[in-house]
């Protein structure tokens, strides 16, 4: 009964961990979203380890799920979130494609261009 309340507290801490990582959260707690990142993914790594030791599915199935919806997961640049004021210019990277180009930011993220047609 103990390790059923204790996988359910463990739940609540990871998806409030997990809505504190915006930036109000960070002005409230003080911290950077940086740091907010690292100590959330620390709890997810700790947590389902855990679930696996203690066999708690739940809590692997919800610790998978929370890890799955990482917007930025191996892009550094999404730490900053959507709303970061500063958005790198397009260097002159570009793949053909049947309808367009595509260019590539400093990031590393393509963006789409329409090809114009002459009239």
């Amino acid at each position: 009964m103990i390790l059923k309340v204790l996988t359910f507290g463990a739940i609540g801490l990871l998806v409030v961990s997990r809505l504190a990582r915006t930036r109000f959260g960070s002005r409230l707690l003080g911290v950077s979203l940086r740091v907010l990142n690292i100590v959330y993914l620390d709890a997810l790594v700790i947590a389902g380890i855990l679930a696996v030791v203690f066999e708690q599915w739940i809590l692997l199935v919800v610790v998978a799920v929370l890890a799955c919806g990482q917007p930025g997961r191996g892009d550094p640049s999404a730490l900053g979130g959507p709303g970061r004021a500063h958005q790198p210019a397009l260097t002159s990277t570009r793949v053909v494609t049947g309808v367009g180009f595509w260019k590539r930011s400093r990031t590393g993220q393509w963006a789409s261009t329409a090809a114009r047609s002459s009239s």
